[in-house]
């Protein structure tokens, strides 16, 4: 399966720009597009932003295109049924990469340092629009990521559990101070 940075270079590419004329754009250096487009280094959603910005085109564009056959229909092969996916195999179709950003816009109270404003929206967008085109709510994916993906389940538990802690630290904190005042 395909990753944003294999996307990342064919939009360059297709643009006539080289790893360096990138880097410059979006404010970064030519060794980070590099690890991009290799698959070697993930891009936080503001470097998806720049990097959406700067190819002229939507983040959701950045994401690699997964095409799910989903239903019987006359377009099936002779002999081939094609049966309706549960909404936890349709996730499995997303991109690691596309399934973090559904877990950040699904459970955003879980995230210990929660995107700026402008790139939640851009993240809810392209959620919205994804889990659309496989006809799921953001409930139903909601439910359905944890066993689409039991690694970053764990680890979206694993960060909901600190913010949590942090969350009571900061309470007790702030009853302590009260109490003193």
């Amino acid at each position: 399966m395909g990753h944003i940075g294999e996307e990342v270079r064919r939009l360059r590419e297709k643009r006539g720009l080289n790893q360096a004329e990138l880097a410059v754009a979006i404010g970064t250096g030519p060794s980070a597009i590099s690890e991009i487009e290799n698959g070697k280094r993930n891009p936080n959603s503001t470097t998806l932003l720049k990097l959406a910005h700067a190819l002229e085109v939507e983040v959701a564009e950045l994401f690699p295109k997964v095409q799910a056959q989903l239903f019987d229909g006359p377009d099936a092969p002779a002999g081939e049924r094609r049966v309706p996916l549960s909404a936890e195999e349709k996730l499995k179709s997303f991109a690691v990469d596309e399934q973090r950003i559904v877990w950040m816009v699904v459970d955003r109270e879980a995230q210990l340092d929660p995107p700026d404003e402008l790139s939640y929206q851009a993240m809810h967008d392209f959620t919205a629009r994804r889990l659309g085109e496989l006809g799921l709510t953001f409930d139903e994916a909601r439910e359905a990521l944890p066993r689409a993906n039991p690694l970053l389940a764990k680890e979206a538990e694993d960060q909901r559990k600190r913010v949590q802690g942090l969350k009571s630290k900061a309470r007790r904190r702030s009853t302590a101070a009260n109490e003193t005042a």
